[in-house]
């Protein structure tokens, strides 16, 4: 198959960071690539297409896509737009193990490179074929199927484009959707082989009845020995029959449930994760349900790590309902008059738990007293335990402090730790959505600093940040006193909400 020539052109950003826009484009492209390569139940048809839509939705100068030959421990070249001759000939095998697209499938994730001239997974033939052409950058992303990569694609470019986030996020959904299909497409050239091989059993089993036939006429005595083999054979081809027909019950089962998935991916997620967040709360907590019974040390560690990753996915939940609801400006905060005092020394408390360390060290720097102010309680504690968190997980050693003053007609908290701090230019974008200043090393949405900063400027307040690569940083919020005049409830003594409890 000849080489279909890409004019050249820059990369610049694919998907620009820009909240549910982003969104709705990236969701856009996943799910043309898919309504495109689905349609293909032939796996070299398949690929074709698949990279076609890719070069009509991603601006990249070149794309190929590989699968992997297991038996061969080798990656083989099935569709590709872009390339010279020289460049098809040095790469349409390449090696599982010695190569920047196999490194991608063993990895499963997406590899980038914007220097092929020095790339140590290139190999010279690959790299000069790359470099002669013009082209110097490459980013690789796998073709998942069932947690295993069964391919990847290389989308090759002139000029340099570091991936956003949202961009990475969306290849590795379009890697699975492509995978997805072509597996499908794999299992349904295996149901037509096997129908093949059905007519070949049953082009056989009518000359083994011809044969017979002659054989009646010509032994009488052995017909009983004939009609035998004959039943066998039939037995046989029922039981490939029913064989058959499994594996197409199977196949349409498959496709059903692939389009189920489709359209229920982004509906309800909670009302799972809340069930495995109940049972594994219980088995650490000996629960009734289990008649008291202690659960063995052997499990307490695997079940804490499910525990903790399900409330973390919560989080992540929340954290995306939170911000679609300030956007719509359908979030509303529950005003009233806050002590703030207990509910900083309950969040101290609850912080320790966070803690990575044993280091670190939490201090509390509150008056005796602190004036009411007029907050939302429940998106208070949210803010504080965000900033806490935080200062907790890039806290290696040292303190982190939590500090509250008044100041002017304001309470001034501020969350104070000697972590790894931030660089300077990566602070004025600290709050945006999705921005993380590890690039994403310790986990979390980007969406925390983002969403407790929108909830300050909410109360009236505002939200601030300094800090020093190596000494630390200190994030800073304030929220408005209670007036007398504001028709808002002040809070019950403290006194009396215990005897209440």
């Amino acid at each position: 198959m000849a080489s279909r020539p890409i004019p050249p052109s820059t990369f610049p950003a694919w998907i620009h960071e820009d909240g549910i826009e982003a969104r709705a484009r990236s969701l856009a492209t996943i799910n043309a690539i898919a309504d495109s390569v689905y349609r293909h139940l032939d796996p070299q048809s398949l690929a074709e297409r698949a990279v076609d839509v890719l070069i009509e939705y991603i601006p990249v100068s070149s794309v190929a896509l590989f699968s992997v030959s297991e038996a061969e421990q080798e990656l083989h070249l099935m569709a590709w737009r872009g390339f010279s001759e020289a460049t098809l000939e040095a790469g349409s095998r390449l090696p599982l193990n010695d190569s920047l697209t196999g490194y991608t499938v063993t990895c499963k994730d997406v590899v980038t490179t914007y220097d092929l001239e020095h790339d140590v997974h290139l190999s010279s033939r690959v790299r000069t074929a790359l470099l002669e052409q013009g082209l110097t950058g490459c980013i690789s992303f796998p073709l998942l199927f069932q947690q295993a990569a069964i391919g990847a694609v290389n989308l090759i470019f002139q000029e340099t484009h570091e991936l956003t986030p949202l961009e990475r996020e969306t290849l590795l959904a379009i890697g699975k959707t492509i995978g997805l299909a072509l597996a499908n497409a794999r299992y349904v050239a295996q149901i037509e082989a096997e129908i093949t091989e059905r007519r070949r059993v049953e082009a056989e089993l009518i000359r083994h009845q011809d044969h017979l036939e002659e054989l009646v006429s010509a032994r009488t005595a052995e017909l009983e020995d004939a009609n035998e083999q004959l039943r066998e054979l039939i037995a046989e081809r029922d039981a490939a029959a029913r064989k058959l027909l499994a594996a197409q019950q199977r196949a349409e089962q498959f496709s059903e449930a692939k389009t189920i998935f489709l359209s229920n991916m982004s509906h309800e997620m909670r009302t799972p994760l809340n069930v495995i967040l109940g049972y594994a709360s219980s088995m650490l907590g000996n629960s009734a349900i289990y008649e008291g019974e202690s659960l063995p040390e052997l499990y307490r560690k695997d079940i804490q790590v499910l525990l903790d990753n399900a409330n973390h996915l919560l989080r992540l939940i929340d954290d995306v309902l939170d911000l679609n609801r300030i956007e719509a400006g359908k979030l509303e905060l529950r005003l009233t008059g806050v002590e703030l005092k207990p509910i900083l020394e309950e969040l101290l408390i609850a912080t320790t738990a966070l803690l990575r360390h044993d280091s670190v060290e939490l201090r509390a720097e509150l008056p005796a007293t602190l004036p009411v102010v007029k907050a939302d309680p429940v998106r208070v504690r949210q803010i504080t335990l965000n900033l806490l968190a935080n200062a907790a997980k890039f806290t290696r050693q040292g303190t982190i402090t939590l500090r509250a003053e008044v100041h002017d007609q304001v309470v001034r908290i501020a969350v104070i730790d000697t972590g790894i701090g931030i660089s300077e230019h990566l602070l004025s974008n600290l709050f945006e959505r999705f921005q993380q200043a590890d690039s994403g090393r310790h986990g979390g949405s980007g969406l925390g600093l983002n969403i407790s900063k929108q909830l300050t400027l909410m109360h009236g307040g505002e939200m601030t940040v300094s800090s020093k690569v190596g000494e630390g940083s200190t994030f800073t919020f304030t929220l408005p006193l209670m007036e007398a005049s504001d028709p808002y409830p002040s809070p019950q003594p403290l006194s009396r909400r215990r005897e209440k409890g």
